[in-house]
């Protein structure tokens, strides 16, 4: 019997320890307030993957219509990272409605205390999820777009979707930036843009260049002067285009480096469209010793015009003829077109052909002249 009313008052001893604990308080919140605080922080971090992965699929939800079932998890990827930060954003802002904010705490006045600056910045990145979120919803609207358009091969189109994308997610953001300074911090933005004055002109011409890369950018989509996967010569620097940015034009090189070319730049120099041409051009000389005759000349010329008029993919206007007569040479020009052809086959049809000739010379035992020896002879 004296154990038990030992035991039970132990028990209220350690009741009473427990909720003096408990009541213990630490700028103006008790303790039980501030395990409520962590436990909810604590409860956010941990669940906040499982609950992204659901808000994911329940958001996917009106973009059915349009997406396959495949690319449900596409977008699942992409917006878990900003849901989970917007619940961890929303645990943290009602967590802080649990507490006290102390009363000690004020720097200046009642309008600047820790209190308007936590409510500010929590409201700030609130509004920072939801702009991540809007800005991954358009990453997966251009995936999906340009997954379709890619598939029934419209090279216009995959150009045009990153271009709008880009353009939309600026647009976003520069609203987004609008409404927290407007909202948020109680800032009028529109007396900030005028009353920037000379600053303003400063920024204006700091942002030159950017502007007219984005007027470049107008003018290469309403020109078309060439599509993405066209490879294309823009001075030195040749190779197929992979991507038309806001800004700047991407180019994968025959060197397969990857050059990033500002716009401006892409419609104000000469550009080459290698991929629209319709023809190659072949054109070279053959040097041959003077002591090659009349008839060996007729021969080798018309051997050479039977071979180009044989082969489909050289167009009929070429030319085999005998070009000039210089000192210690005879030369035969000789230029034709390949139809339209992919390099590879290009560069085997012309290297079948110079094979050709030079059988051909050796069949008629002529001698070529080094090109370089013909130069030097003729500036003697």
């Amino acid at each position: 019997m004296k154990f038990v009313v030992f035991f039970l008052s132990l028990l209220h001893f350690n009741s009473l320890s427990m909720n003096q604990a408990l009541s213990y308080v630490f700028l103006d919140n008790s303790l039980d307030r501030w395990i409520k605080f962590v436990v909810l922080i604590l409860l956010a971090i941990i669940l906040k993957k499982y609950i992204s992965v659901i808000l994911g699929k329940i958001t996917y939800r009106p973009f059915r219509k349009f997406s396959s079932e495949n690319e449900t998890q596409k977008f699942t990827e992409l917006l878990s990272k900003p849901f989970q930060f917007l619940i961890l954003f929303i645990t943290v802002y009602y967590a802080f409605k649990t507490l006290h904010y102390p009363t000690s705490l004020v720097f200046y006045n009642e309008d600047f205390d820790l209190k308007t600056i936590l409510n500010d910045i929590l409201k700030t990145a609130g509004a920072f999820s939801i702009t991540w979120i809007i800005l991954r919803i358009v990453d997966f609207l251009s995936f999906v777009f340009y997954q379709k358009y890619s598939s029934h091969d419209s090279v216009v189109d995959e150009q045009i979707v990153p271009f709008v994308k880009d353009s939309s997610k600026v647009v976003i953001c520069i609203v987004s930036i609008v409404i927290v300074l407007s909202t948020i911090y109680k800032l009028n933005v529109a007396s900030i843009i005028a009353g920037i004055g000379i600053g303003g002109l400063a920024l204006a011409l700091a942002a030159k260049e950017s502007l007219e890369n984005l007027f470049g950018s107008f003018t290469i989509f309403l020109d078309k002067p060439f599509h993405v996967g066209d490879t294309i010569q823009v001075g030195n620097v040749t190779g197929v285009v992979e991507r038309v940015g806001f800004r700047s034009t991407r180019i994968r090189t025959d060197n397969k480096t990857f050059v990033t070319m500002p716009n401006k730049q892409m419609v104000d120099t000469v550009l080459d469209n290698i991929t629209e041409r319709t023809h190659r051009k072949v054109e070279f000389k053959l040097f041959l010793k003077q002591d090659t005759s009349k008839q060996q000349l007729v021969s080798i010329i018309n051997q050479i015009k039977l071979q180009l008029s044989n082969n489909e993919l050289i167009e009929t206007d070429y030319t085999v003829m005998f070009n000039n007569i210089s000192i210690g040479s005879f030369e035969i020009l000789i230029s034709y077109l390949v139809k339209d052809a992919d390099l590879k086959t290009f560069n085997e049809l012309k290297e079948q052909l110079n094979f050709f000739i030079l059988d051909t010379l050796q069949t008629e035992k002529v001698e070529m002249v080094h090109a370089d020896m013909v130069i030097n002879n003729v500036k003697k």
